[in-house]
C-alpha cells in the first residue's frame, strides 16, 4: 500500500515519516489517510445539510410559506455523493460551491440583518473549505469535524424546537444572564402603576426591571416560565376618559398593524374578583413560520389602562393555558 505526500504529491510507502523529496514531516500514521477521511466527512456534511434544508422546506410549506431551498437541497445532496466518490474532476464542483456559498449566503444574511446566521453559515463553509482544499492532515480534519458537529447540533436543536415548541436552552441562557428572580409569595406588584397579580405556582420568575426596560420600554413587569419559554408582559399607561371598549379596539388595531397574519380565536368580557369587567382576547399569530398563541387581559381603571399580554409557542400552549387564565383573572388594584 502507498500514500501520497500532501505537500508535493510524491508516492510513498506507508512506513515513511518524512518525505525524501520535500523533507516535510508527514502527519499521516499507518492506516490513516487523513485527506480521504476529510473528504468523507465533507461528503457526509453535504448530505446531512441537504436533509436539514429539506426539513426546513417542508416546515415552511406547512405554515404557508417557502424557504426557497428547493434547488439547494438537490445540489447539496449531489455534491455530497460526488465528494464521497472522490474523483478529482468532480471535487472541483464541490470546491466552487463552497466558495460561492460562503460569499452569497453570508451577504444575503447580512442584508437581511441575520448576523448570527451569517456568522454560523460562514464558519460552516470555512470548515468545508478546510476539508476539501490542499490535502488536510489530522489537526485540520479534527478541527473542521468539531465545527461541523456543532453546526448540525444547532440545526438539530432548531428542528427539536420547531417540533416540540420547547427551547431547552432558554433556562440555561436565563441562568447565565442572571436577569430573573423568584416571585415573592407569588405576588407581582406594579412598579409604575398600582396593581397586584398572583401567579398560581412557583414556575414563574420575574425579570429584572432594568433588563425589561431595555427590551421593552413600555413594559412595567415581565414574567417568564423558563421551562416552557412562556412570557407575560404587563403594560400600563395613563389615559383619561377612555372606555374598556375603546381601549380594547385600540390594542387590537395595534396587533393588526404589525402585518403578521393572525386569527382571533376568542373575544369576550369577563368578571374580576372586585366584580369589575375586563376584556379577554385569544389570538393565534404566525411570526416567520412560528405559530404563537396570545392571551390578552385588558382593563381600564381610574384613568389608567392595563394590558396583560401572555404568549407562548402554540404547540405548548395547552401546558400554560391555565396559568395564563389564572394570572389574567387575578388582576386587582392595590
Amino acid at each position: 500500500m502507498e500514500k501520497k505526500c500532501p505537500y508535493c504529491n510524491m508516492r510513498l510507502s506507508l512506513e515513511v515519516e518524512t518525505c525524501p523529496n520535500c523533507n516535510k514531516k508527514l502527519d499521516i500514521k499507518k492506516g490513516h489517510d487523513w485527506p480521504k477521511i476529510a473528504r468523507i466527512i465533507a461528503g457526509l456534511a453535504f448530505i446531512l445539510n441537504s436533509f436539514s434544508l429539506l426539513y426546513e422546506e417542508i416546515y415552511f410549506e406547512s405554515v404557508g410559506t417557502s424557504s426557497g431551498s428547493g434547488k439547494a437541497i438537490i445540489v447539496s445532496f449531489i455534491l455530497g455523493i460526488l465528494v464521497l466518490i472522490g474523483k478529482e474532476k468532480w471535487l472541483i464542483w464541490a470546491q466552487i460551491s463552497i466558495v460561492l456559498g460562503a460569499i452569497i449566503y453570508t451577504i444575503l444574511n447580512i442584508i437581511n440583518k441575520e448576523y448570527i446566521i451569517a456568522i454560523i453559515q460562514f464558519i460552516f463553509s470555512l470548515s468545508l473549505f478546510n476539508l476539501l482544499f490542499s490535502s488536510p492532515l489530522k489537526k485540520r480534519t479534527l478541527a473542521s469535524t468539531i465545527v461541523i458537529f456543532l453546526y448540525f447540533s444547532i440545526s438539530i436543536l432548531g428542528i427539536y424546537t420547531n417540533i416540540t415548541g420547547k427551547n431547552p436552552l432558554i433556562k440555561l441562557i436565563s441562568q447565565l444572564e442572571n436577569d430573573t428572580v423568584p416571585i415573592e409569595n407569588n405576588h407581582v406588584k406594579g412598579n409604575q402603576c398600582n396593581y397586584l397579580l398572583t401567579t398560581p405556582n412557583n414556575k414563574w420568575y420575574i425579570r429584572e426591571l432594568e433588563v425589561v426596560k431595555k427590551e421593552n420600554p413600555d413594559a412595567d413587569n415581565w414574567l417568564i416560565n423558563t421551562d416552557l419559554d412562556s412570557h407575560i408582559l404587563i403594560i400600563c399607561e395613563s389615559l383619561k376618559d377612555v372606555s374598556l371598549k375603546d381601549y380594547s379596539e385600540f390594542i387590537l388595531n395595534i396587533f393588526k398593524d404589525t402585518g403578521d397574519p393572525f386569527k382571533m380565536l376568542d373575544s369576550k368580557k369577563f368578571q374580576l374578583q372586585d366584580n369589575s369587567k375586563g376584556m379577554f382576547f385569544d389570538l393565534l399569530r404566525n411570526i416567520e413560520g412560528v405559530k404563537i398563541r396570545y392571551n390578552y387581559g385588558i382593563y381600564v381603571r381610574n384613568n389608567w389602562a392595563y394590558q396583560i399580554i401572555c404568549f407562548s409557542n402554540a404547540k405548548i400552549y395547552d401546558q400554560v393555558q391555565q396559568d395564563f387564565n389564572s394570572i389574567i383573572r387575578s388582576f386587582k388594584l392595590k
